[in-house]
């Protein structure tokens, strides 16, 4: 680079003398959905730890958080039964996971967690992705990220199984959130 061009310069200042950068505009965020404009999922389910309540990421009092964060715990395999695995995560609650690994555990907390007994309709209103749907369409940005260990079953989760993807077939209730939100 040329002297006097880029390198060196000493930062530009504002009117007020201070060389900060203004912050920017906050974008307006979708008005809070309304709860119970959605039909709720099946009653409460039991599961060998713990008993879990049909709460959904916008029942809770949310405001101001720009990202909303859902655990699915999944089914094992017929594999992981045979070779005899038991889980490593427990479940005492929809809002909360504890992991168990090397003797030692760990809690973590979520807006919801999913345990391995929801179905992908479960998941599909527990994330709350009619009223997610509503505010897209409004004219909002919004985004459903998948993160996860190759075999965690993301795929599953957002798509459904992966051998129906091309087919034009009827409901079978393994579609993913992209063919429910379609």
């Amino acid at each position: 680079q040329k002297l006097g061009q880029g390198a060196g310069r000493p930062p530009k200042r504002n009117s007020t003398g201070n060389s900060k950068k203004k912050a920017p505009n906050k974008k307006p965020q979708p008005p809070p959905m309304p709860k119970g404009s959605y039909p709720k999922p099946p009653e409460t389910s039991q599961t060998s730890s713990t008993s879990v309540t049909n709460t959904t990421m916008f029942d809770q009092d949310i405001s101001g958080e720009a990202i909303r964060v859902a655990l699915r715990i999944r089914p094992m395999i017929p594999l992981e039964i045979n070779r005899g695995d038991s889980y490593c995560v427990s479940t005492p609650d929809n809002l909360q996971c504890y992991v168990n690994s090397k003797g030692q555990t760990k809690s973590h907390r979520f807006n919801v967690v999913l345990d391995e007994t929801k179905t992908q309709k479960d998941v599909f209103y527990h994330c709350a992705l009619p009223s997610i749907l509503d505010s897209v369409m409004d004219g909002y940005s919004a985004t459903v990220f998948a993160y996860g260990q190759t075999g965690s079953g993301k795929t599953y989760t957002v798509a459904g199984r992966e051998d129906k993807l091309a087919e034009n077939v009827e409901f079978d209730g393994t579609e993913g959130l992209i063919p429910r939100s379609i």
